[in-house]
Order: C-alpha cells, then structure tokens, then sequence
C-alpha cells in the first residue's frame, strides 16, 4: 500500500471512521465524494475531491469504498470503468490491513 496514494471514496460516518484508522499508520491520502457539498466544505480539514478531478489529479491511486451498499454499487462502477484499483472497506479491514500491519511490525523489528 505505500506505493499508492490512498482515497477513501465517500465523505460520510463510514469514510471519516476509516479515515481515522488510516491516518493512524499513515495510509490515508484524502476524500472523494459525489456530493458537491461535501466537496465544498471538505471533511475534518482534508480537501474532498470530486470523482473527475481525483482521476485526473492523482497518480498512483489506490481507492478504499466507504458507503453504504446503496451507494457502494455506484462508486464502483465508476472506479471500474476507469481501471483503478479499489476493494470496499469491510474487505479492506479484515482482508488486508491485518496482515499489512503484521507483516510491517515485523520488517522494522517488532516480534509481537
């Protein structure tokens, strides 16, 4: 993962909660949303980016789907059609991290 810049796509309670664990082993890039009032006041002080200026903006971008499964379907779509990698944030949670995290506590040391 620390070869991409990671988004959360979705703004909301599901977004800003992973943002927090994010930002905690520095993983977390920023926002992106649909919904351009989320795009105009930002979320906790991070920039919320507009699906079409993330694109076109970011290199290297990894995106974590943060929403509900309404939602999720949508924000999918749009990341497939452009071929950038995602997964949806339950997946993420107990797929990935976990073993992220292990696997980098052992490289700097750790034997916990």
């Amino acid at each position: 993962f620390e070869n991409y810049n990671i988004f959360i796509f979705g703004a909301g309670d599901i977004g800003r909660a992973l943002s927090i664990t994010l930002q905690r082993f520095d993983l977390f890039s920023g926002f992106i949303d649909n919904d351009p009032k989320k795009q105009e006041m930002g979320c906790w002080g991070q920039k919320v980016y507009s699906y079409i200026d993330f694109k076109m903006n970011i290199e290297k971008p990894f995106v974590i789907v943060a929403a509900t499964h309404q939602n999720e379907k949508v924000m999918c779509q749009q990341i497939i059609k452009d071929n950038i990698p995602y997964m949806c944030a339950e997946e993420f949670l107990n797929k990935y991290l976990p073993p992220y995290l292990y696997f980098k506590k052992k490289k700097k040391g750790g034997n916990r």
